[in-house]
């Protein structure tokens, strides 16, 4: 107990900043996929904090499943927010938008259920290893269960890598890189992976999240915003929403060309009247 307590704290430090720093990407780009993101950093905060916490405190069942559904509620609404900011890049952008909504909501119910029932079931989590366990990090004290609840963790970061592959490949944007790294990261985290007896989770983590940020910065002034998806599809169905003159513009040039119509090649109207001569002043030699 406490062996690994600088390790870990050092974890709980970089992902209380990026939570932070990612709040501030929420008010800058206040969008849904932006605001899944930023819900994604603190659960991941919050289970680097019951990793501290787990490590002076020791670890029980409940703690187990309550840290294994942060990190996969947390993965899962960030590779979620991946798939909705690229959606609009891929047909039928709605539909993957619909179909993103409701595995969040897949993902986030199965994670309750797998915080709620950490400790009421050996096949969520295992209590043989629990008493001697110094980091929580991977998935390797649940049960059958437990992996299939923690399941999203895997979808998300599946998304985030392919998300990430399909972004620099076909749209050349160098932020998928980011996201590819942090999804290979995430994926290894559940694996109780060691090095010269240092667990590599928390490294994982700290990789990951780092990558995860970078991955989800804003275009810098002057590159441009990215479009909203929708009001950009709704100009280009749109008809009235063309490089015409507006409508106002168009009667104005209506009304003046009937105007003209009125008025005689000549210059006369049609009451007789001359609009186009010369007035002849009284020194006009004709006037005599």
């Amino acid at each position: 107990m406490g062996s690994y307590v600088l390790y870990l704290l050092m974890l709980a430090f970089v992902a209380l900043i990026f939570a932070y720093f990612s709040g501030t990407l929420v008010f800058r780009e206040r969008k849904l996929y932006m605001l899944l993101v930023s819900v994604g950093f603190y659960l991941l905060m919050g289970s680097s904090l019951m990793e501290v916490w787990g490590d002076k405190m020791t670890w029980s069942e409940w703690a187990i499943g309550l840290n294994a559904a942060l990190v996969a509620i947390g993965v899962a609404s960030i590779g979620t927010g991946a798939l909705i900011r690229e959606a609009r890049h891929m047909e039928d952008p709605q539909r993957i938008e619909m179909l993103a909504k409701v595995f969040i909501g897949i993902s986030v119910a199965m994670g309750a259920i797998l915080a709620a029932s950490g400790g009421t079931s050996h096949t969520i989590v295992d209590p043989e290893g629990v008493p001697g366990a110094t980091i929580s990090g991977s998935f390797s004290y649940l049960g059958p269960a437990g992996w299939v609840l923690g399941a999203p963790l895997m979808v998300g970061a599946v998304l985030m890598s392919w998300i990430g592959a399909r972004a620099a490949m076909t749209r050349k944007d160098a932020r998928g890189f980011w996201l590819m790294g942090a999804g290979v990261l995430f994926l290894l985290w559940p694996f109780d992976v060691w090095f010269n007896d240092l667990p590599l989770s928390p490294a994982f983590m700290m990789m990951a999240i780092t990558m995860t940020y970078f991955g989800f910065q804003l275009p810098k002034e002057g590159e441009g915003i990215e479009e909203d998806e929708h009001s950009r599809d709704d100009a280009m169905k749109d008809p009235s929403q063309d490089n015409g003159p507006a409508p106002w513009v168009k009667e104005a040039i209506t009304a003046h060309k009937a105007d003209i119509d009125d008025v005689g090649p000549s210059g006369d109207s049609d009451d007789g009247v001359g609009i186009g001569d010369e007035a002849i002043g009284p020194d006009d030699p004709e006037e005599g």
